[in-house]
């Protein structure tokens, strides 16, 4: 199994920075979108972002299907790394 990386803020200036720490969890900014692991298509996830005002569907469809447990995620305040 490949090793893929992915690179994420974790908010404007760092604001969740300790909100990840702390519940050893990511979120990818959509605050308003409920669980999205039933999405299986390119479609689906268009159509489920534009129910809440989102944008990014393919961002979001990428991040949520082809992430796995041995990625590597560097978490990043604007071009430097926390």
């Amino acid at each position: 199994m490949a090793t893929n990386y992915w690179r994420i803020s974790p908010g404007e200036k760092g604001k969740y920075w300790h909100e990840f720490e702390e519940q050893e969890k990511i979120k990818i900014g959509w605050q308003k979108v409920p669980d999205a692991r039933h999405i299986q298509t390119p479609e689906e996830c268009k159509k489920f972002l534009i129910k809440y005002n989102e944008t990014l569907p393919g961002v979001f469809y990428s991040f949520i299907k082809e992430t796995q447990i041995s990625d590597i995620i560097f978490i990043s305040k604007g071009l430097h790394l926390f």
